[in-house]
């Protein structure tokens, strides 16, 4: 949604009476944007929320209102940031036709036979593995545990899956996944990435976002494309 700015007037001091605020037309944003994560309020003027203005003696102008801009549905003394969510990413050219390579990357339940990664993977909703909604339980090679995670889109046009965590040892939120395929057409390969955004505290963000982007994303991109080495 974009906001609509309007301007409140300025009353002299001592002036009392309600200040009537009308929202203009909205207009709804048709562009998709990144996830965010919401921050600390904080003033444009880098005061604390709630701090009045002082006059040249230092005492508050308290019946003095300043002119300032407002959008609506937010207060001006108490704006939200928005900061980005990690987004690791990895990518690999397959020498391989489209056609053959995305079959392995459709089959939810088949992760465990060409990620090094995965010790095993079983359907528990879904019999199929290509239905909206189902899960799968994977065991991971190392001995760190199991992760459960959803399918949540298929895109057989597009040559996506997009799928989140339900359950992990990974101390993360939100974890939304998707990985694509794309064909280079010149040489008859095929374009793989794959993606996350999630979140996480501060001190794990780092340390998480290397582990996906290299251990779980170019790893399991590698391994894929050496099916046709």
């Amino acid at each position: 949604m974009v906001p609509c700015a309007v301007r409140a007037p300025t009353l002299a001091p001592g002036t009392r009476g309600p200040v009537e605020l009308r929202c203009a037309d909205r207009v709804r944003d048709r562009h998709p944007r990144r996830r965010t994560r919401r921050g600390p309020a904080r003033r444009a003027d880098g005061r604390e929320p709630g701090a009045c203005r002082t006059g040249q003696r230092g005492r508050p102008r308290a019946a003095e209102y300043v002119a300032q801009d407002l959008t609506c549905g937010g207060s001006p003394d108490t704006p939200e940031e928005e900061f980005p969510m990690p987004r690791p990413y990895s990518s690999a050219v397959i020498t391989a036709p489209l056609a053959e390579v995305w079959p392995h990357v459709r089959d939810f339940g088949g992760l465990h036979r060409w990620h090094p990664a995965i010790a095993t993977c079983e359907l528990i909703r879904g019999a199929s593995g290509s239905e909206i909604g189902a899960q799968r339980r994977l065991t991971l090679a190392d001995g760190g545990g199991t992760v459960v995670e959803e399918l949540t889109a298929l895109d057989e046009r597009g040559h996506a899956l997009t799928y989140e965590i339900l359950e992990s040892p990974f101390p993360v939120r939100r974890y939304v996944s998707t990985i694509r395929l794309a064909p280079v057409t010149a040489v008859g390969h095929t374009f793989g990435e794959w993606w996350t955004e999630f979140d996480a505290d501060g001190a794990d963000e780092g340390e998480l976002a290397g582990l996906f982007a290299n251990g779980v994303f170019a790893a399991g991109l590698a391994a894929l494309a050496q099916r046709w080495v």
